[in-house]
């Protein structure tokens, strides 16, 4: 049995995050989510809309995703997978600084086990916001 391990935001679940989670499934037989804290997303993005808990029942309700987990490191390497059970860690990335940082991050990840997804560039959190701002703006 392949198990899969992701971290993801989550934020305003929508479409992207389904072809995500759906690519990062079929690599394997298990795939276990990690939803970030809403410290860590602060720090590093923004503040989330939604809350981790929010976010963990929305990814809870994905026929995807076997498992999802409020806590994980925020450098993942072979060793945690190992402990984990893990056999394959999969991610993606939105632009250059954040494949920056990622792969800092995931530094400690033999090259075998990590798997890239590809993110969906016809919807984002970041394109829902501007959404939801311009809509506003214009009542």
């Amino acid at each position: 049995m392949i198990t899969v391990y992701a971290k993801m935001v989550a934020d305003l679940f929508h479409p992207g995050h389904v072809a995500f989670l759906k690519r990062a499934r079929e690599l394997g037989d298990r795939l276990v989510v990690h939803v970030v804290s809403d410290e860590r997303v602060a720090k590093a993005k923004r503040k989330p809309i939604m809350t981790q808990q929010e976010r963990m029942a929305v990814l809870g309700a994905c026929r995807f995703v076997d498992e999802v987990r409020s806590d994980g490191p925020r450098e993942v390497s072979d060793a945690f997978l190992d402990d984990h059970g893990f056999d394959l860690f999969a991610y993606g990335y939105s632009d250059e600084r954040e494949r920056n940082t990622k792969a800092y991050e995931y530094r400690n990840i033999s090259s075998e086990r990590i798997r890239i997804i590809p993110y969906s560039t016809e919807i984002s959190t970041t394109l829902l916001i501007q959404r939801v701002k311009t809509l506003l703006s214009t009542e």
